[in-house]
Order: C-alpha cells, then sequence, then structure tokens
C-alpha cells in the first residue's frame, strides 16, 4: 500500500509515483476530487466527519501532504491528501468498490461542507475531446453507459479513436449518458497513460506516465468541474425594489418527458428531499423541494421537453449540484444549460 511508504511532501510522493508506475509496482491509483463549501476548511469538514459517527485520521507529511485514514463500521481506507487551489484531492491504491463505499459515506457525513466534484458527461466528452490537441492517439478502451432506470451497460469493442460525436451518438442512442469512460493517451510529449474518468469527481490511473495523467487530465477535469461548480453559485432568489430576480436552471430534453419518468423522478426527489409536491405529473410535474441538510429550498417544473429548477431564498453550489447530479440520473439524455469551458 501507499500508505506502508514515507513522503515528505506532494512532490516526493510525485516522483515515488513517477517511477512506480512504469515498472508496475502500483496496480492503479485513484483521485478523488472534494470540493469545500466556501468559508469553511478541510479541518471542518473532519470534525463534522466525527461528529457523525464516521472516524478519521489526518496526519501531517509536509506542507501539502497528508495521509488520510477513514473507518466506516468495519470498512477502513487510507491514503494521502493534498490540496489544489482552495479544495483537495484524495488519492489511494485501494480497491474500486470499497473506497467507493468509503469515500461515499464519509462525504455523506460531511455534507456540505465537502463535496465530490461533479462535471457532466457531455463535458466529460468534451474534456478528453481536447486531450486529441496534445497526443496522437486518444484511444477508448470501455465505458459505462447509465440508462434512465438506472442500469448500466458496460460497452466495449476493443480501443478505438474517441470521437466525442460518436460516444455521444451511442449514449443518446440508448437513452442514456457516459458515467465512465477509461482510455488511453499515446504519442504525447510525455508518454502514454491509461486511466479511467468518471462524472462524479473520480479518476484513476491505471498504467504510465503519472505526470502526464495529472497535468493533462487530473488538472483539467479539476478545472472543468470547478467552473461547474461555481457556475451554481449566487442564483438564489433576489428581491428588490426593482421587483424579484429568479436564476433558473433549464435541462433540455430530446423528447417530452413521460408520465413514468415524472413518476420515477417524484420518487426519488420525495424519498431524498423534504418535498412539497403541487402537481404530480401527466402533463405537468410541479415539486417545491428543501435540502434537508443545509436548507437550500427550489421549485422544479417538467414538462414537455423542458425541466426547470428555480432556486429559492437559499441555494447553495453544494445542494445545487448533488441536485442536478440527482437529475442526470433520472432524465440521463438531458442537456443543462451550463457553460463549456474552451
Amino acid at each position: 500500500m501507499l500508505v506502508a511508504q514515507e513522503f515528505r511532501n506532494r512532490d516526493h510522493l510525485f516522483a515515488y509515483l513517477s517511477e512506480a508506475f512504469p515498472q508496475g509496482e502500483i496496480p492503479s491509483v485513484h483521485c478523488f476530487v472534494f470540493l469545500v463549501e466556501r468559508g469553511s476548511t478541510i479541518d471542518d469538514a473532519m470534525k463534522a466527519a466525527r461528529e457523525r459517527g464516521v472516524r478519521t485520521t489526518m496526519t501531517r507529511k509536509g506542507s501539502d501532504l497528508y495521509e488520510l485514514s477513514i473507518r466506516v463500521r468495519t470498512g477502513f481506507q487510507a491514503g494521502f491528501l493534498f490540496p489544489m487551489e482552495e479544495n483537495w484531492v484524495f488519492l489511494s491504491d485501494g480497491e474500486t468498490s470499497k473506497l467507493n463505499s468509503t469515500i461515499g459515506a464519509f462525504l455523506r457525513s460531511t455534507f456540505p461542507i465537502l463535496v465530490r466534484a461533479y462535471l457532466p458527461s457531455g463535458l466529460v466528452l468534451a474534456m478528453i475531446d481536447r486531450l486529441r490537441r496534445k497526443y496522437d492517439s486518444v484511444l477508448v478502451t470501455e465505458g459505462t453507459i447509465t440508462t434512465q432506470d438506472q442500469t448500466s451497460r458496460i460497452w466495449k469493442e476493443g480501443a478505438v479513436e474517441f470521437s466525442a460525436h460518436d460516444m455521444d451518438r451511442v449514449a443518446r442512442r440508448d437513452g442514456g449518458k457516459w458515467t465512465s469512460i477509461s482510455f488511453r493517451c499515446v504519442g504525447g510529449a510525455h508518454g502514454a497513460f491509461s486511466c479511467r474518468v468518471y462524472e462524479r469527481g473520480h479518476l484513476t490511473l491505471y498504467s504510465g506516465n503519472f505526470t502526464a495523467f495529472f497535468g493533462d487530465v487530473l488538472l483539467p477535469y479539476f478545472a472543468d468541474a470547478l467552473a461547474v461548480h461555481e457556475s451554481l453559485r449566487g442564483k438564489e432568489r433576489r428581491d428588490s425594489d426593482q421587483g424579484v430576480t429568479l436564476n433558473p436552471l433549464t435541462v433540455q430534453l430530446q423528447k417530452d418527458i413521460s408520465s413514468w419518468e415524472m413518476e420515477l423522478l417524484r420518487e426519488r426527489i420525495v424519498s431524498e428531499y423534504i418535498a412539497a409536491v403541487t402537481h404530480p405529473g401527466n402533463p405537468m410535474l410541479m415539486i417545491q423541494l428543501s435540502d434537508r441538510t443545509d436548507g437550500s429550498v427550489y421549485d422544479l417544473y417538467a414538462y414537455g421537453k423542458r425541466l426547470e429548477v428555480v432556486p429559492l431564498q437559499k441555494a447553495s453550489p453544494e445542494s445545487f449540484s448533488a441536485l442536478l447530479a440527482l437529475i442526470s440520473d433520472v432524465l440521463p439524455t438531458g442537456l443543462p444549460e451550463l457553460t463549456e469551458k474552451p
């Protein structure tokens, strides 16, 4: 395990990873991107986790590196935490399923102080597409399509040249979205690497050059996800002498939302939020919902090919992002009006 090694700082850890991968000493390394609520700190998050029964230990290794261990019931995972601007990345060589389970419980205990970054499927495709400017080939080896009934299928046709247009066409044909994509970059200035990128703030390096992966995938992913997060800030309803200002977010769909889809969306929202359904669906769904954790409040309208989320008196970007991710899971072909980075 990586935590069995002694590292002085982040550069020391990165230097080790740059040597270990080419030699096959580490099968894979996982990076989880955490975004911190404005005005809060990582110490606030650790305190919140402990108060909610998740045992965490954070040990300083240097000015920019900490060892973090997380214990949830019988589960235990450990790795390294390092800052990225005012946010954090957790890096570990643990097992994928166990890490996801433990990290999920940890983030639920720290919300809204700490949230997993979220980059919608279309922007993941756009980020990977930009890699074609740096590498001779970007080859897709595998991907996961999630459909609206929340089942997943693995798409695998061997290694094929990446095309954002073709990938989008395949997902739309199946009525779903790409929730993860595995690909290999070859022929770049820094050498080849193979990795997997997820919508929900998780990136995995399987082989190759760690420095190239960090600079060409993790950093752009972080920048794009942070831009999405910040685009959801300051959307609360505002009252002034000139009247009421609302900032709705619109999700555009390929076809009319069916009564079955409205019912599924209603069920998910009612189960996860304090919700008042003012119109139950077919041809329109109208819900006012409140985030149980931080009190963010929204009106949601679904009709025809459009869904609108209207932030009311409070709408934190952490809560807004989580709601957008839920909507995307239920209506995977929807395209939210978010600004795409060039």
